[in-house]
């Protein structure tokens, strides 16, 4: 679909590209190139925020 934005989260530089991998081979370069840049990106890539661990005990 030309006017859908997909956001792909990832968790470490490994993630990314191992994910940026599997797009080139399903989409081809030029083709994931021409989706991740430029004014119409259609591609955005963003990084997981860490979760930060809660300690119920403090008040």
């Amino acid at each position: 679909m030309p006017n859908t934005k997909t956001t792909i989260f990832y968790h470490n530089q490994e993630a990314l590209g191992n994910q940026i991998g599997n797009l080139v081979k399903v989409l081809g370069e030029n083709e994931l190139i021409s989706m991740v840049h430029g004014e119409n990106a259609r591609i955005v890539f963003k990084e997981q925020q860490k979760e930060e661990s809660v300690d119920e005990n403090k008040n």
